[in-house]
């Protein structure tokens, strides 16, 4: 199989650590997986929470932040905030039964 690195890239590795067009290759090569594993690791961590968007009834496109991303709490915060939300209509609805 034929990988393309960019000639670029691998000037400026052989360039700044001193070592040979395969050793600048292979650096390359290695902190693009690890890049993909990092990228990999941080959407499963993020899209675990996305159920949530289905269970409070969220309906088409959702827009993602990187502040979102860095946020493991985000979906616990955002279920929380509309859980408590719930509570509070249930409240209103209540009082209003009650009266009749």
């Amino acid at each position: 199989m034929k990988i393309s690195i960019p000639r670029e890239a691998v000037t400026q590795i052989m360039a700044d650590y001193n070592c040979s067009e395969e050793e600048a290759a292979k650096a390359y090569l290695d902190a693009q997986d690890q890049a993909n594993i990092q990228i990999s690791e941080t959407l499963k961590k993020f899209l675990f929470g996305v159920s949530a968007l289905n269970y409070m009834g969220v309906r088409g496109p959702y827009k993602i932040t990187k502040e979102m991303i860095a946020d493991d709490k985000h979906f616990d915060k955002l279920f929380a905030g509309w859980y408590e939300n719930e509570k509070k209509k249930s409240v209103e609805y209540s009082k209003i039964f009650i009266r009749f």
